[in-house]
């Protein structure tokens, strides 16, 4: 019996040794054709959050060899618990309403993937009222991860998250029958798109909202809904074609560009007390209470014929 655990034993150490030769082989010989700049591993690790296995799938090669390049790059790996996995989450148990607003600033900013590791949700903004408040609607929920600034690219900021945020990955050009069968929850969707895509602005006797997405199934549904509560918007309108040359990023529009906006003071009015209970942006709550001023002072000159 001894004889035969000893024999087993040294079998044993002998596959290892052989499994381990042919790993550090196999190793050797695709260390020679992955060919991945820094930038690229810069935007794979540090912006999108890749692991170390999910790149080395991407380049066929073993994660030990993206860790090595890493180095190299001068990249630092993350800190002990900044693995996908090792962030504890938890379970998303908010109301009808914040779904409705995470899926309206969903559409609007985020991407959103799924893998393994759950859901993992990521953004990159140059302002950082945009970084906090995505750290803000998902850290009691899961780990966030936030790279440093980088010129012209801004901030990235990761989330990840479990699998009860499966309501996010859908990223389709229209709103759902949830959403909009119910005011309180079209209310709140909206603020969500708002926060990541809108505008108000207020100067003198002007003032005005607008939204511009390639979204033209969303902004006309919006449209739609917002006659019919009596918030009366223009119909949205194209403001730039598919293929017109962009001077500022020089290069050629992808998609149509659509506008919803409105200068009306009733409207303006209406709109500011139906967003504000669930805007969360700070320079979008700061301008649309700056708009709804402006506009609650004309109505009153108009009514009091001041």
């Amino acid at each position: 019996v001894i004889l035969f655990q000893a024999i087993s034993i040294s079998m044993s150490i002998a596959v290892w040794e052989v499994l381990n030769f042919c790993h550090r082989v196999f190793e050797i010989l695709v260390k020679k054709k992955v060919d991945i700049s820094c930038e690229e591993l810069r935007r794979l690790y540090v912006e999108r959050q890749f692991t170390f296995a999910e790149i080395a799938k991407q380049y066929n090669c073993v994660p030990t060899t993206i860790c090595r390049r890493l180095k190299r790059c001068g990249i630092p790996a993350r800190p002990p618990g900044g693995s996908v996995y090792e962030y504890p989450k938890r379970d998303f148990d908010g109301t009808l309403y914040e779904k409705a607003y995470l899926v309206g600033f969903r559409i609007g900013d985020l991407h959103v993937e799924e893998g393994n590791w759950a859901i993992r949700v990521r953004c990159t903004s140059t302002h950082q009222e945009q970084i906090d408040l995505v750290r803000d609607l998902f850290e009691k929920y899961g780990g966030v991860w936030i790279s440093q600034p980088r010129e012209k690219r801004g901030t990235g900021i990761t989330a990840h998250l479990n699998r009860s945020f499966e309501f996010l990955i859908p990223h389709e050009d229209k709103i759902e029958d949830w959403i909009l069968s119910n005011s309180r929850a079209f209310a709140a969707f909206l603020a969500g798109y708002v926060d990541a895509e809108g505008s108000f602005a207020s100067s003198g006797s002007r003032a005005y909202f607008k939204v511009d997405s390639g979204d033209k199934g969303i902004l006309f549904q919006a449209w739609a809904r917002l006659t019919e509560m009596g918030i009366g918007f223009p119909e949205p309108r194209l403001v730039r074609p598919t293929g017109t040359w962009i001077q500022q990023f020089q290069l050629s529009s992808r998609r149509d560009l659509w506008r919803l906006t409105t200068e009306r003071k009733g409207t303006l009015y209406q709109f500011c007390e139906m967003l504000a209970p669930f805007l969360r942006h700070r320079k979008r709550v700061r301008d649309m209470e700056f708009v709804r001023s402006n506009v609650q002072s004309r109505l009153f000159k108009q009514n009091t014929g001041g």
